[in-house]
């Protein structure tokens, strides 16, 4: 798909007006690099929509290259709309004489259902992404993963229950790796592979689901993963489950 280079020559801005529905909900989905350089390795740019604005900034990966444009952090943000049209606009932050700026990509906004928002607004403890289609709860009560495992399945929406995360995508796992920063803890995540040792499987609410991956460190995937250097160790014993990492997004078994 195209890229858009929010700075070019100096720091710039794009806009685009939506027809949108007053006291909708709605949540603008994007992609995020960078036009990095030794003197500006942090991106910055203001996104605003229906009276609401959120910034956000991206550091320079490691090993980045300038020739290398795929390196990007998928983002998002929600907004309220209080008009039947609304200005979208992403608005480069960087200093007057940059022309490295944020490059971005893959645009959406996405309709929130009404009944999404009401089950959002009576329910504090809940958040939703459109992008994954998920309802997602954090919860500190539970010490392991089989505690933390039992919490979520016993966790009601609508009837329905619960369970511990799984990790579909990048984007998800970015989306995760944030309630983690913002809680300053790791996170069991639904994966384990303890009834077949080396054999990952995303969890539902009768035991195993699909599988992701086989083999140790240098096995193979078969869905998204995203392992730490080293792992899994697999060790024949113990270590059968999968904790999310506060520090990198990076997963570990433990």
């Amino acid at each position: 798909g195209r890229i858009i280079d929010l700075d070019g020559n100096s720091p710039g801005a794009i806009r685009q007006t939506l027809t949108t529905e007053v006291g909708r909900q709605y949540q603008i989905i994007f992609n995020m690099g960078g036009e990095y350089s030794s003197d500006e390795p942090i991106k910055d740019i203001r996104v605003s929509a229906g009276g609401t604005s959120q910034d956000f900034s991206l550091s320079q990966p490691p090993n980045w290259n300038w020739l290398d444009k795929s390196d990007f952090s998928p983002l998002s943000m929600t907004f309220i709309a209080d008009a039947s049209s609304t200005e979208l606009t992403f608005k480069s932050l960087e200093n007057l004489a940059s022309a490295s700026g944020a490059y971005l990509a893959d645009i959406r906004v996405v309709e929130i259902p009404p009944a999404i928002s009401v089950i959002l607004n009576n329910d504090s403890t809940l958040s939703y992404d459109a992008a994954t289609g998920k309802f997602y709860r954090v919860s500190s009560t539970a010490t392991d993963w089989i505690a933390a495992n039992s919490v979520s399945q016993t966790s009601l929406l609508n009837g329905v229950a619960g369970n511990l995360v799984s990790i579909r995508s990048a984007y998800e796992n970015d989306l995760l790796w944030n309630l983690a920063q913002d809680i300053n803890a790791d996170l069991w995540i639904g994966a384990t592979d303890k009834t077949s040792e080396g054999n990952f499987y995303w969890q539902n609410s009768i035991g195993d689901g699909d599988q992701f991956w086989s083999g140790g460190a240098a096995g193979s995937a078969s869905g998204y993963q995203n392992w730490k250097t080293g792992t899994p160790r697999n060790p024949g014993t113990g270590e059968d489950f999968v904790v999310m990492e506060s520090t990198d997004g990076r997963w570990s078994d433990f």
